[in-house]
C-alpha cells in the first residue's frame, strides 16, 4: 500500500470497510474489491488481501480531508461493494450513512447512492 496513490488507497479502503460492514466478508464482495483494485491499476493481490483482512487499517485510511469528487467516488465504490452480495443489510446501510458523513458528503448525495445500492442488491 506504500506505493498506492491517494485515490487507490481511499477507494480500496472504503470498499474494504464496506465489505466487512455487515460483520462478515462475503466472497462476492471480496471479488468486487479485487476487481476494483485491478481497475485502479493495483495488481498486488496479496496487498489487497492484507487490506481486506485488516478492518482497522482500512478504516484508518478513511481519516483526513478528502476532495469532494474523490469522496463521492469512494462512497460510490463502497455502496457497490456492500450491494455485491445482493443483500444490503441494516448494518451495511448504517455503515454507509456514517461513511458518507465522514467523507463530508451532502445528505442528498448519500441518499441517492444508497437508493442505487438498494436497487442493485435486489
Amino acid at each position: 500500500m506504500a506505493d498506492w496513490t491517494r485515490e487507490q488507497t481511499l477507494l480500496l479502503a472504503a470498499a474494504s470497510a464496506a465489505a466487512w460492514s455487515d460483520g462478515s466478508l462475503d466472497e462476492a464482495e471480496a471479488a468486487r474489491v479485487h476487481f476494483l483494485a485491478s481497475l485502479l491499476g493495483v495488481n498486488d493481490r496479496l496487498e489487497v488481501d492484507a487490506l481486506l483482512q485488516d478492518q482497522a487499517r482500512a478504516e484508518q485510511q478513511l481519516d483526513g480531508q478528502v476532495e469532494p469528487d474523490l469522496a463521492e467516488r469512494a462512497f460510490a465504490s463502497a455502496c457497490t461493494i456492500a450491494a455485491a452480495d445482493k443483500d444490503l443489510s441494516a448494518p451495511e446501510c448504517a455503515f454507509l450513512e456514517k461513511l458518507g458523513g465522514r467523507l463530508g458528503l451532502a445528505e442528498d448525495t448519500v441518499a441517492g447512492h444508497l437508493l442505487l445500492a438498494r436497487r442493485r442488491a435486489r
